[in-house]
């Protein structure tokens, strides 16, 4: 699906044909053109055609990459992630293309997020007209950005949920669900660092392109990257935390359950010895022919077993 926001005089938002996308960026009139679930070749019909763009970017577009950012001839080319976290982590690539008096964007998938910034778009569409496809860029960088700082919210409260499980004792699926956490926290931060690298050289001005009046908002949106990025920091550290918990929580079961069984060992150890003695085929034992003989053994077994219970008792080991 191809659809093409205009901000010339009034805010439009149309759904278009690959042949339109020509026609609109040729005309130099301000435009947002968002393309999602095309395929290779859908998306290379889309380029066909459109001089300022370069045609070899159509294979950066359809393959996996880390964030970057580039400058070929007279395009900026990007690539951005845009998280989104409900129990598990999704992260979606978003292509984008800047040049003219366009901004071109892919994404894999028909996202919410898009649609959310269309009607942002709508919103802002004065200052879009004001400041041109720079700032249009900001905008739709800042909005995925914003989403980040959702996502560590959500994330905080699964941590806090998770450590007053453990705090409460249990322990079901636990050591699973932290290294899921740090997992999750490890993919976030591999997106966020070169991310903070493309906000810095957009705050420096390094594409003419783009112009100089919105690298005020970029450097902006660059200090709430960093802000996330120590938040981060702090989360992956809470993790970390909550593992050694959990191993000390591990270790603390593992002691009692020894304690436990070392008592148990020591508590039958009389009766063991006094049974092992009386199985001895010696010819004489006391009270072994006595008439009541195995009750009294029994009797003694059993006190034996009370006195050293009692004994670890005012010791306090159980």
């Amino acid at each position: 699906m191809i659809t093409a926001t205009t901000f010339d005089g009034k805010f439009q938002k149309a759904q278009i044909g690959a042949k339109d996308v020509k026609r609109l960026i040729n005309s130099h009139k301000l435009v947002w053109i968002n393309c999602a679930s095309l395929s290779h070749g859908e998306l290379k019909s889309v380029f066909e055609g459109v001089e300022s763009i370069p045609h070899f970017l159509v294979d950066y577009c359809t393959r996996r990459q880390r964030p970057r950012i580039d400058q070929h001839g007279d395009t900026v080319f990007l690539v951005f992630d845009m998280l989104s976290y409900e129990h598990s982590l999704r992260n979606e690539q978003l292509n984008a293309i800047v040049g003219g008096n366009f901004v071109l964007t892919i994404t894999g998938k028909n996202l919410r997020q898009i649609d959310r910034i269309e009607e942002l778009a709508g919103t802002n569409s004065a200052h879009i007209r004001k400041l041109g496809k720079a700032y249009l860029l900001y905008l739709i960088l800042d909005s995925i950005v914003d989403d980040y700082g959702l996502i560590l919210d959500k994330i905080d409260e699964d941590m806090e949920r998770l450590e007053a499980s453990l705090l409460e004792g249990s322990k079901e699926n636990m050591h699973h669900k932290i290294i899921q956490m740090g997992k999750i926290m490890a993919k976030i931060w591999r997106s966020i660092m070169p991310e903070k690298e493309i906000f810095h050289s957009l705050g420096r001005s390094e594409f003419n392109m783009l112009g100089g009046h919105a690298a005020v908002y970029f450097r902006d949106t660059a200090s709430d990257l960093l802000t996330i990025s120590e938040r981060i920091e702090m989360q992956r550290e809470t993790i970390s935390n909550l593992m050694e918990v959990y191993a000390s929580s591990i270790s603390n079961s593992l002691s009692t359950i020894m304690k436990m069984l070392t008592v148990l060992t020591a508590v039958l150890l009389v009766p063991t010895l006094i049974s092992g003695i009386y199985g001895m085929n010696l010819a004489y034992l006391p009270i072994a022919n006595h008439p009541n003989g195995f009750l009294v053994m029994i009797i003694i077994m059993i006190i034996s077993m009370l006195l050293l219970l009692l004994a670890f008792r005012l010791k306090k080991w159980i």
